[in-house]
Order: structure tokens, then sequence, then C-alpha cells
């Protein structure tokens, strides 16, 4: 196989570790920097003038933040900095000379999620196609769900909405019973339809950067055509991502207004608290330091507390329209509409629908059936417990 198993991507990326934090509302040189190192291999692309990665807006061109929360920003106006028929290289050199680093940061991550959105939207071209022509699709569906797997992880170390792939694995939930291992090969409108469902909601955001393999249609090649172009889409992605060597960092901590809540005990909204306990055992959480010691009772079920326990938790969340963002609580952490940072499905798909972080590093959050991990997946500590943790 053209890729290691995940298990042992996990194992490398245990071993090189690359946890640094980044505050989403201060985007700092370092950060930029580091981006740039963690995807070095983009950055020789071309990127495109695209309609929704610049675009006008009262005047002005701007790019959209692709990172899945509110901050001081939902745009950034890109000035005097150009990005048409220019490398992306170019393009964040001069967002260094210019000190717009948050204006590099995101337009990185744009080049991200339009690079991971293009190569889930062509293998629905692709799987599209196999099915018209009644062709198994089981070995290459099974390529795709493993490379699938790893932009998966990609997306959500950065913070960029995974509604793509939901999209997609939704198609395949819905289909599959009809089907033997993932076959695919009898003319199916209906599959192919909410396949092209999906690809509606993507094509707003494809094609930001050229790339190796020609444009289509597909109908009209040949099948061994066909079979080539998809094998150049998955060495081109692998490569892009260094998907075959185990580069990848796995998690990296987001700070800003998600991650913080006002303290259980105090209730000062001038206080966010960002160092969080959870008391030990009932798993009642927000407390500050400064309350932490003030008090023997659990707050919400007066129950004594024997101990208390840190929260590390930076598993990020999905996105949200503009429009909902004012409904949305302050802190997204305890809502059911985050992942697991070991299997990174929703926790609201678990079930039960617990949310846990371990002892002793505080990690998490981890779904029910991870949080009995020997090990803790983001430090390699030794699990010697789990909370399951209440908001």
């Amino acid at each position: 196989m053209v890729l290691i198993k995940v298990n042992l991507i996990l194992f490398f990326l245990h071993k090189i570790n690359s946890n640094y934090v980044v505050n989403l509302k201060n985007i700092t040189m370092n950060d930029l920097v580091l981006l740039k190192i963690d995807y070095k291999n983009i950055m020789g692309l071309q990127l495109k003038d695209h309609l929704f990665y610049s675009r006008l807006n009262m005047d002005k061109m701007v790019c959209p933040i692709p990172w899945s929360h509110t901050g001081h920003y939902d745009e950034i106006i890109y000035g005097k900095i150009e990005i048409a028929n220019k490398s992306l290289s170019r393009v964040v050199h001069a967002c260094f000379l210019n000190g717009k680093y948050s204006l590099g940061y995101a337009i990185i991550l744009n080049t991200i999620e339009s690079i991971g959105i293009t190569y889930i939207y062509r293998f629905c071209e692709f799987a599209r196609e196999m099915n018209r022509r009644q062709i198994i699709l089981t070995n290459y569906y099974n390529d795709f769900s493993e490379i699938l797997y790893l932009l998966r992880v990609i997306f959500n170390r950065e913070w960029i909405s995974l509604d793509p792939y939901e999209c997609l694995i939704i198609v395949y939930k819905k289909h599959k019973s009809k089907y033997t291992n993932f076959e695919f090969n009898n003319l199916d409108e209906d599959y192919r339809s909410d396949l092209f469902s999906c690809m509606e909601s993507m094509k707003i955001k494809i094609n930001f950067v050229d790339v190796e393999s020609p444009l289509r249609p597909l109908e009209n090649l040949s099948n061994e055509e066909l079979f080539i172009l998809w094998q150049n889409d998955k060495q081109n992605i692998i490569k892009l991502y260094n998907l075959d060597k185990g580069y990848l960092f796995y998690l990296k901590n987001m700070d800003g207004d998600r991650a913080e809540n006002s303290c259980i005990v105090c209730m000062n909204p001038e206080y966010m608290v960002k160092k969080i306990y959870s008391f030990v055992p009932c798993g009642h959480s927000w407390c500050c330091n400064n309350c932490l010691h003030k008090i023997d009772k659990c707050p919400l079920c007066r129950q004594n507390y024997s101990n208390y326990q840190v929260m590390k938790v930076i598993t990020p969340s999905i996105s949200y329209a503009k429009i909902d963002r004012e409904k949305i609580p302050r802190s997204l952490i305890g809502q059911e509409n985050m992942r697991c940072i070991n299997c990174l499905r929703l926790i609201k798909d678990a079930v039960p629908k617990n949310k846990y972080i371990v002892i002793p590093c505080g990690h998490g959050w981890y779904c029910n059936d991870c949080a009995i991990r020997e090990r803790c997946i983001v430090c390699d500590k030794k699990v010697k417990d789990k909370i399951r943790i209440y908001l």
C-alpha cells in the first residue's frame, strides 16, 4: 500500500508531537512560521483568482477565515497583498514583510481547506462515473477512506469545517446496506444523486490552487485513463501533505473565545477561566484557581469533593453559519458537537453521549469508547482513571 497503516502514522505523530498553542485572536509571526513549516509541501503551489477565497466586500478585497470559531473578525482585508497567479510561498512572504500575520495564516489554511475539499470533490466525480460504468469501487473506496481519515485529522487540527467529510459519510452510510464491501457496481441513480448533492455543497471552495492532474470530463475517458487519473489524484494529495511520511502533527491547542468561560463559583464575567479545574468525583466544571481552595463542596451538586483535576481540553468544534453564532454559548467546549481526540467522531454520535478527560494528565475530550485507553493519545502518559465531565 502507498500509505502506511493509520496506527503507525499515529505512532509517528506521538513521537514528533507538535502541540504548540495558537491564539486565533492574536496570530503572531511565530504562529505563521510554524504553520508554514508544518505544510511546507504546499508552499510552492500557485494560487488562483478565486471568488470565495478572494472576494470584494465594501470595495475592499477580503480573505475569509476558515477556522470554525468566532474571533475578532470573519474576514481579513488583503490590502496591497495580491494572490492571483502567485505562489503561496510568495504571498505568505509578502504577508511577513507587511506584518499581516493573520492574513498569511488564513491564506495557508484556506489553501489547506481547498486542497482537501477538491480531493473529496474529485473522488465524488470518480465514484459517480464508476457507478455509471458499473465497475466495482471497493479497492478505490478503501484507498480513499484511508486518505480521508488523514484529511480529517488535518481539518480537525486546524479548526477547518468537516462538513464535506460529514456529507460523504452520510451518503455511504445511507447506501452501504445495498452493496457488499462497498462494491457500488450496480447503476444507482439515487446514490449518484446524493454524491452530486455533496459536490454541489463543496464546489464554491474547490480549485483555489493549480493541480497537476488534468481536468475532466470523465465520461470521455477510457477505463484505463480514468484509473490513471484517480491514481494521479491520490499521489498528488499524498505528496502535498506528506501522508506517507508520517509528517502530520496530530493536535494543536487553540486559544480564544471558544476556550473561555466564567467560573461556576464566582461567576465573574470579567475573569474568564483559562486554567480549568474539574471536581472529583462528581465531574462538574469550570472552576478558577482563586475559588478552588475557598470551597469544600461542589457548588452545583453540593457533594464534597475529594480532589480536583486540571482539564486540558483541546478538541475543536464544527463550524457554524454567521447567523447562528449569536445563539451559541460562549464556550463550545461543553457542547455535544465536539469530537473525540482519539477516534475523531462527534461526541453526539457516540453511545452513550458522554465526554471524558483522563487522569492524571487531564486531556480530553474522549468519547465513552476511547476513554479506556491505556495511554493518553496526546501526551502518551499512562492513564490511571477517567472522569466524566458535566458543565
